[in-house]
């Protein structure tokens, strides 16, 4: 391959990477994501939102999905929302219908895995915050699913239940989440 072709490349890759990892959450990811039967809308979610360099664009789908695409990736994110105790968890995957889209760099994106995070919305203000790993690592226990190894990083196994009982657990251990990241929405001057 080209050695231009080969850098550009490298750099979307890079790019893509961590602006999917940044709005997604780096949390230890999961093969199962939470119930269908708790996803609920999130009124006021759609629209345009930036943190520093990242700009994101959330859309409401069909049946309390909702599409998210970063500026700079090649396929959007399938996002969905379940409230626990008075808080919004986002459920995010890689939105299946648009494979065709995923630059060859990506494809190990196309594993079927779940990332979440705390969600607080609160009118143009959007934060949400991921779970530590240590955290996950040291209450991911067989109540809630347990883990497995990938390197040195958790990987949850819990099924649906499991994981929204990790969830209710963290929701009351403050010290289980990282400090929060604040988008802003983006008003379009008409």
């Amino acid at each position: 391959m080209h050695r231009g072709i080969f850098m550009r490349r490298l750099i979307n890759f890079l790019t893509a990477s961590a602006m999917t990892f940044v709005l997604v959450a780096c949390s230890a990811p999961s093969l199962n994501g939470l119930p269908k039967s708790s996803r609920v809308k999130l009124d006021g979610v759609e629209g345009v939102w930036y943190s520093d360099d990242i700009v994101v664009h959330v859309k409401s789908k069909r049946d309390r999905l909702y599409s998210v695409h970063m500026v700079g990736a090649h396929a959007p994110l399938q996002l969905s929302f379940t409230r626990i105790d008075g808080w919004y968890i986002a459920d995010s995957a890689l939105d299946k219908s648009h494979l065709d889209n995923v630059d060859p760099l990506l494809v190990m994106y196309t594993i079927p895995v779940h990332r979440f995070a705390r969600i607080r919305l609160d009118g143009d203000t959007l934060r949400f915050s991921e779970l530590k790993d240590g955290w996950v690592t040291s209450q991911a226990t067989a109540r809630h699913g347990g883990i497995a190894r990938s390197g040195g990083d958790p990987i949850l196994k819990g099924d649906e239940q499991q994981l929204l009982a990790l969830f209710r657990a963290a929701l009351e251990d403050e010290d289980a989440w990282d400090s929060e990241t604040v988008f802003t929405r983006v008003h379009r001057e008409d």
